[in-house]
């Protein structure tokens, strides 16, 4: 008899899923499918393991492989917007204005404030202040990124 998978296991194989192709128009409904569960319950799952949502995960991940891609190389910023997933060049400049502060152009020249990073192996990720307690958090390394959930 096959041991039954964890809420954990099926939540870093929809990971795998959407890090394999962060540029594809991921969908709850099919993430859903991938692990195993009714969406509405996958949601509550994702959201209680990795602390937001599927689309601000996916969308937050999108945002990290753009500022890399802009620290690392010399592509035209709508290079980068169509590679990680953003529409247009206005799509990308407004998200990442959003989420860091300043825009792509003002990034690859300057760089990200020390105030405004977050902690290495990703720092570009900045956690967000937590309302609730103090959580027990376990890292699990995915082929290039980090993963942090909470316990329950």
């Amino acid at each position: 008899m096959a041991k039954a998978r964890s809420n954990a296991d099926r939540i870093a194989d929809v990971c795998r899923v959407i890090e394999a192709d962060l540029s594809a128009p991921h969908r709850t409904a099919s993430l859903a499918r991938v692990a195993g569960m009714a969406q509405h319950n996958f949601q509550r799952h994702f959201a209680a393991a990795l602390g937001e949502t599927v689309a601000g995960y996916i969308r937050s991940r999108r945002l990290e492989r753009a500022a890399l891609a802009l620290e690392r190389g010399r592509d035209r910023v709508i290079d980068i917007a169509l590679a990680t997933g953003f529409q247009t060049h206005a799509a990308l400049t407004r998200a990442f204005t959003a989420q860091f502060g300043c825009s792509p152009s003002v990034f690859r020249a300057e760089g990200l404030p020390p105030d405004r990073q977050g902690l290495p192996p990703r720092p570009y990720l900045r956690p967000l202040p937590s309302r609730t307690l103090m959580a027990r958090c376990d890292l699990v390394q995915v082929p290039d990124q980090w993963l942090c959930w909470r316990s329950t």
